[in-house]
C-alpha cells in the first residue's frame, strides 16, 4: 500500500530557487535569507513555520511586506536547466507570487 508524504517528511534546511524574475531563500536554523541579483548579500529575517498536511509554509517581513514561502515535496523543474528538485515552491511577497524549486 503506498502511503502520501506528509509535512513531517520536509527538511527543515534547504535553498529554493526561481527563475524570471530570478531570487532565492536560504532557509535554515528559523531564519529565511532572501536574495536577489539587485541583492546578492540577501537579508536574513527570523521565520515562523506551519505544518499542514502536505505542505510547510514559513513566514516572515520583509521591507515590511509578508512574506511566505509554500513548499510541498513535489518534483520541480526549474525551467532552465535539466535539474530536476525534490521540492516545490510557492513564494509570496505582499501580492506578488512567483513559483520555484528547492532541495
Amino acid at each position: 500500500m503506498a502511503t502520501q508524504a506528509t509535512s513531517d517528511d520536509l527538511p527543515l534546511r534547504f535553498r529554493a530557487l526561481g527563475t524570471e524574475p530570478f531570487w532565492s531563500v536560504q532557509v535554515q536554523d528559523g531564519t529565511l535569507t532572501y536574495s536577489t541579483p539587485d541583492m546578492p548579500d540577501g537579508l536574513t529575517v527570523p521565520a515562523t513555520l506551519r505544518r499542514s498536511g502536505q505542505i510547510v509554509t514559513y513566514s516572515a517581513t520583509i521591507d515590511g511586506k509578508p512574506l511566505e514561502l509554500e513548499v510541498s515535496r513535489q518534483t520541480c523543474s526549474d525551467g532552465m536547466s535539466d535539474t530536476v528538485y525534490p521540492l516545490a515552491v510557492i513564494r509570496r511577497i505582499g501580492p506578488d507570487i512567483q513559483r520555484g524549486c528547492a532541495r
